[in-house]
């Protein structure tokens, strides 16, 4: 998308400015087009190293109508979304962006600075976006792991405390059938102990009436010597 002119070969010896100078009229637009978008650098498979600096032609409306439908064409194909972080999406409008600086530098030096410093600050912002939006992931994933890690924990105390409450349970029918049993004993106790009054009442009547018969028998020989 970003126009280039045609590559250079570097020959031994000779660096990217001494090659751009020999072969192109250095102007101030030039200047300033190679400092805010750098010239690229590639080496072909012999290692022979290739420069390749941005143009300095006008563009035409043709080529921004060109740039359009490639953009639009560059969308569809890769399926980008379009909203959310999409790095395709941000170095396709990047690359368009940088056209835009290139074309209005051509025109107007000044008004290309200061497009530069507006992409430099908004990829500051993306940046800070990126890194903000990296680290809430980060936050979120040890979240996550420490619920999950404490919800296992939760359910191994769930899962204890039903176990406890079950024995605790089977302890508490125990005690209910030992106190039923010493209810059930109780009770017994008290029929036989109740029987076992009775009975010593009994015996205690019978005890006295032997005890009188007694002194009656002891009393009739007494009343015989009186009356003799």
């Amino acid at each position: 998308m970003l126009k280039y002119d045609d590559p250079i070969l570097i020959k031994d010896g000779e660096t990217a400015s001494s090659s751009y100078t020999s072969t192109a009229e250095k102007t101030v637009t030039k200047d300033i087009l190679n400092s805010i978008l750098p010239p690229i650098e590639k080496k072909d498979l012999h290692g022979n190293l290739w420069i390749q600096y941005i143009s300095s032609k006008p563009s035409t409306l043709k080529d921004i109508v060109n740039i359009q439908e490639f953009i639009d064409l560059k969308l569809q194909q890769l399926q980008i979304r379009e909203t959310g972080i999409d790095t395709n999406r941000e170095d396709l409008y990047l690359q368009c962006f940088n056209e835009c600086i290139r074309q209005i530098t051509i025109n107007c030096h000044e008004r290309g600075l200061l497009l530069l410093k507006i992409r430099n600050e908004l990829q500051n912002y993306i940046s800070y976006y990126k890194e903000l939006y990296t680290s809430s992931i980060a936050f979120g994933i040890r979240k996550n792991l420490y619920f999950q890690a404490n919800l296992e924990e939760q359910v191994q105390r769930k899962q204890n405390l039903k176990k406890e409450i079950q024995q605790l349970k089977n302890e508490y029918e125990e005690l209910q059938e030992e106190t039923t049993k010493l209810q059930q004993g109780d009770l017994q106790n008290n029929e036989k102990k109740t029987l076992h009054l009775k009975y010593i009442d009994q015996l205690n009547e019978q005890i006295d009436t032997l005890k009188k018969s007694l002194q009656n028998v002891l009393s009739v020989p007494n009343y015989l010597k009186k009356k003799k």
